[in-house]
């Protein structure tokens, strides 16, 4: 199998290893990460990681422990600022239309899962305001529900 290029759906952009391995450098040298059940993440298949959107750190750390790269899902929002945005597109985000049903980020997604890739996503669909959880969207389900794909939650505590 040969590496994947743009416009196939387990491209995750040139730039996807040098920016997981510098947030990897950075999270062991400057916080007290704890992970735990790291083992029970499956290392190979297709499967949707879904994840608490607490913090905006919760994304990148999670990325880094992850036996495997990831896909995103990022909001639209994010797409053209300034860094955030380069880094987005650096990894080949996919970027959804939030409160709306978005078919081509949903086609994205599972394109990527259907050809044995891991898909990250938040199912709050955004970062909480309060700190605490907030009610679940059904994007996940459904894309498990259509391609098959196990769920694998996480969640990061601590920020």
């Amino acid at each position: 199998m040969g590496r994947a290029e743009q416009g196939d759906p387990l491209y995750l952009g040139r730039l996807y290893p040098v920016i997981r391995g510098v947030i990897a450098f950075l999270v062991r040298n400057l916080t007290r990460l704890e992970v735990q059940g790291q083992e029970l993440v499956p290392d190979r298949g297709p499967y949707i990681l879904v994840v608490n959107h607490l913090h905006w750190l919760d994304s990148p750390v999670i990325l880094t422990v992850l036996p495997r790269p990831a896909r995103v899902f990022a909001g639209e929002k994010w797409a053209k600022r300034f860094l955030i945005g380069f880094l987005l597109h650096s990894v080949n985000a996919i970027f959804v239309n939030r409160g709306e049903v978005d078919r081509k980020a949903l086609r994205e997604a599972l394109a990527t899962i259907k050809a044995g890739g891991v898909l990250g996503m938040a199912p709050e669909g955004t970062r909480s305001k309060t700190g605490g959880l907030q009610h679940g969207r059904s994007g996940a389900a459904y894309l498990a529900l259509h391609s098959g794909a196990r769920l694998v939650p996480a969640v990061c505590t601590g920020q």
